[in-house]
C-alpha cells in the first residue's frame, strides 16, 4: 500500500486518539494545531490501539506507528 499523508486540516474530519497533554508528542502536535488555528475534537487521550480498532485516528510518533 502506498504512503499516504494527511495534513492537519484533513484530521478535522475524524475524532482524535491522542497522547495526553504534556507529553512531547502531544505538545508538538498542540503547537501545529494552534499555529494553524485549528481545534481539533480530541475523542480520547489513549493508547494507539484503539485507533486500530476503526474508532479514531491516533496521533503517533514513527517509532510508535512502527510497533
Amino acid at each position: 500500500m502506498p504512503e499516504r499523508r494527511v495534513t492537519l486540516r484533513d484530521l478535522g474530519a475524524y475524532p482524535i486518539v491522542c497522547m495526553p497533554p504534556g507529553t512531547g508528542l502531544r505538545t508538538v502536535f498542540d503547537q501545529a494545531c494552534a499555529a494553524q488555528s485549528l481545534q481539533p475534537a480530541i475523542a480520547l487521550q489513549a493508547i494507539a490501539d484503539l485507533a486500530t480498532r476503526g474508532l479514531a485516528v491516533a496521533i503517533l510518533s514513527d517509532s510508535m506507528a512502527a510497533r
